[in-house]
């Protein structure tokens, strides 16, 4: 790491260290440190996850704890294993972890992550549905991944791991930690050192696709600039002034009712792709009278939820009209409602 001397016009190598040369332990000072700054020290990394336990079981028929369990927003399941040096054995303590969790149900997923937060099960349930990216909570757990975090690696874990994922196409990730010292700051970096990060991994501009991830603006101005629609641009102006958080940064608009979110709106360069999840009496109809044939109203997810897309400023008014006069006190439910469901989901495509 190098300090910038703007004065002298150079750059000044800092110190690195270590953990143990700091007595940073690994239970009580590092992972504790990654609990009271998930945010920060995910977004370091560059994944996207919502932490729902530490230390956690992952069967009865074991003594064995995770050390962070974390979910991403495809609704995959990621063991986190921590190593304030460096063992030989990670790789192998986290692929028997995540046999155990793959049995674990949605429901399991949402349990563990209300006796951690010590919420209701309702309440996570909503902030899970919250995180998800336009996927149903039965989707939790459709897959497991791996990361293991550690400040040096053996030989052999980085090559099982290429193996593993090369052959059996599991997840695996290995960052490594380092430190340096300056005065007296420590500063902490973890880098990706497999896979490789790839130049796809990174975006050219705000919102563009890369390493298979949606569009990401760093605030609401790069989100405008990028949209290619003026009524979509005062759209967004509105709902989002003031209100900027991670959803937003990945291009989302959440609507709830009774603490639950019942409409998405995912932000595309020349449109909003709405999906309203739940349905209510005759909503097929409600939108179809207040919304031009553009907007493509269609039921999807076997009748469980809406898709439309909004292009012109009339469009947009009358969603936000129905939003505040109607959709805000309607009572929704999970059944299907209505004609036979269109199985053809495509509000995530670019036009």
């Amino acid at each position: 790491m190098l300090l910038i001397d703007r004065k002298q016009k150079a750059l000044i190598p800092i110190p690195s260290s270590n953990f143990s040369d700091l007595k940073v332990l690994e239970r009580s000072d590092l992972q504790k440190m990654i609990i009271a700054s998930t945010e920060p020290f995910f977004k370091e990394m560059g994944e996207l996850l919502k932490l729902i336990g530490e230390e956690v079981r992952p069967s009865d028929l074991v003594d064995d704890r995770i050390d962070l369990l974390a979910i991403d927003p495809s609704g995959a399941v990621v063991v986190i294993e921590l190593k304030r040096d460096k063992d030989k054995y990670q790789l192998l303590q986290s692929l028997s972890y995540v046999g155990m969790i793959a049995k674990w149900k949605a429901d399991d997923i949402i349990e563990q992550g209300a006796s951690y937060s010590g919420r209701t099960a309702s309440e996570v349930r909503s902030d899970i549905e919250d995180f998800l990216d336009n996927v149903d909570l039965d989707s939790l757990n459709h897959a497991q991944r791996i990361i293991l975090i550690a400040e040096y690696y053996d030989y052999e874990v980085l090559v099982a791991s290429e193996w593993l994922r090369d052959r059996y196409e599991i997840d695996i990730r290995c960052y490594r930690l380092a430190l340096a010292v300056h005065g007296n700051d420590a500063f902490l970096t973890c880098t990706r050192i497999f896979p490789p990060t790839e130049l796809t991994d990174h975006p050219v501009r705000p919102g563009t696709r890369g390493g298979g991830k949606g569009p990401k603006f760093p605030d609401l101005e790069a989100m405008v600039k990028w949209v290619d629609n003026d009524a979509l641009a005062a759209f967004l102006r509105e709902q989002l002034a003031g209100k900027w958080d991670q959803r937003a940064e990945r291009g989302r608009v959440f609507y709830r009712v009774e603490q639950k979110t019942r409409i998405r709106v995912f932000v595309k360069r020349t449109f909003a792709s709405v999906v309203q999840i739940g349905r209510f009496a005759d909503d097929e109809k409600f939108w179809r009278e207040r919304l031009t044939p553009e907007a493509d109203v269609r039921v999807i997810r076997d009748g469980r939820r809406l898709r439309f897309r909004l292009r012109k400023r009339e469009e947009f008014a009358a969603f936000q009209e129905a939003w505040e006069l109607h959709i805000s006190n309607i009572a929704f439910t999970t059944e299907s409602v209505g004609s036979e469901p269109d199985k053809d989901e495509d509000g995530e495509a670019e036009e």
